[in-house]
């Protein structure tokens, strides 16, 4: 898969991804772990492409 291929689906609204005129082009992640405590912090940027006008963007944390 390359970085500008969409991945196949259904036709059904998934709640877990971007919907409508706003689609993903690149995601940079950073985990930090801490193996002691078994948790881990981190922070993701995520690069979108509008491609129509909208108002309003809803992510899911």
């Amino acid at each position: 898969m390359t970085d500008t291929e969409l991945l196949p689906h259904d036709g059904e609204p998934n709640p877990y991804r971007l919907d409508g005129p706003i689609r993903p082009v690149r995601y940079e992640l950073t985990l930090e772990p801490d193996l002691e405590a078994a948790t881990f912090a981190g922070e993701v940027l995520i690069s979108v492409l509008v491609t129509a006008p909208t108002d309003t963007i809803a992510c899911n944390a």
